[in-house]
């Protein structure tokens, strides 16, 4: 079942408590975009509930679901909302990239945002090309507590080890770090041979593995060549890879439909939930094999995962192609999973 929902849509957050799904809606950007928003959908029916419009471009979503707040990601703006999503309203708005006198964007534009609620903390790098870096956000003052310098090339995956105390970063320069989070520094950085476009990351601490998304875009590639001294390309991606979180090691690959982009663990289920935009689908691997168990044909681009894994319910956000034109509607679909024998 997919539904029409907005214009420009990007991630998805569910509340198995207040049985929501919250969607990402951009607006686009188009002369004539209309506001951005977060929309709240039903998740059986994923008929829009009502909406909440922000003042900025809406790109990534959080959901601490213990204290009910929605972190809401203005990447353009260096900005993040804090919305109460009892009382569906906005509780804070945090400055957290500002912008240079006179300038049109914010000194670093932000990407992921990864929730690490025992440490009451909120994690978010900032993109650029040599001075990327993380803010770490406070979630009792709901403000940049502290930053860390060094994180590459246009850092993309972001992962949390919360247990461990280990943050997870990967970076279109083809690497990725692992940092101390009590210590906020970084204590390992990894070169995986051939691996170029790590755009995606997720963490199975069952298993003690790192799950990468290796995208594979030849758009990208070219980008890469132009902006990025000394590459060459050496592998053409368009796989998963699993890797010992301890130290970086391959343990398994495997080659995955165009560009995989977002990815998902359920560790108790085995699965590695997966979404191949350039193919139109979305895929389910075993988590210690990295066997194809299931797959959708979505059509159009798929690109956020919402995943609720104990009734065998999967959400993703459908994008439109270029040609679409920029003001065209996009869908929300909800997919269920097959329950493979382990």
């Amino acid at each position: 079942m997919a539904r029409p929902v907005g214009v420009g849509l990007y991630e998805l957050a569910y509340s198995p408590t207040h049985q929501s799904l919250y969607v990402a809606v951009s607006g686009g950007f188009d002369e004539q975009a209309p506001p951005a928003r977060v929309a709240r959908l039903d998740p059986e029916t994923l008929q829009e509930q009502s909406g909440l419009l922000l003042p900025y471009k809406v790109f990534g979503l959080a959901l601490d679901e213990g204290q009910g707040r929605l972190y809401a990601g203005h990447s353009l703006e260096g900005r993040i909302s804090v919305i109460d999503v009892q009382r569906w309203g906005r509780l804070a708005d945090i400055e957290v990239s500002p912008k240079p006198p006179g300038a049109q964007r914010a000194e670093h534009d932000l990407r992921a945002l990864v929730l690490d609620t025992a440490a009451r903390r909120l994690y978010v790098p900032g993109l650029s090309a040599e001075g990327s870096v993380l803010f770490v956000i406070g979630l009792d003052s709901l403000r940049v507590e502290a930053r860390l310098d060094g994180l590459g090339f246009y850092p993309t995956g972001l992962a949390l080890d919360a247990e461990g105390g280990r943050l997870f970063v990967s970076n279109m320069g083809g690497e990725i770090l692992q940092i101390d989070t009590q210590a906020l520094r970084i204590t390992q950085r990894w070169r995986i041979g051939g691996l170029e476009q790590p755009v995606g990351l997720a963490y199975d601490a069952a298993r003690n593995r790192l799950y990468v998304a290796d995208q594979g875009m030849a758009s990208i590639r070219d980008w890469q060549a132009r902006v990025l001294p000394g590459f060459v390309s050496r592998h053409d991606g368009n796989r998963i890879l699993a890797l010992d979180a301890s130290d970086g090691r391959v343990l398994a690959e495997v080659s995955t439909q165009a560009n995989p982009l977002a990815l998902h663990v359920e560790s108790s289920q085995g699965r590695v939930y997966v979404t191949e935009r350039g193919a139109g689908s979305v895929a389910v691997f075993d988590a210690d094999t990295l066997e194809r168990l299931q797959d959708w044909h979505t059509g159009d681009l798929p690109n956020s995962l919402a995943v609720d894994g104990e009734h065998g319910r999967l959400w993703v956000s459908l994008k439109q192609p270029r040609e679409a034109g920029r003001l065209a509607m996009e869908q929300v679909a909800c997919l269920m999973v097959r329950h493979p024998d382990r």
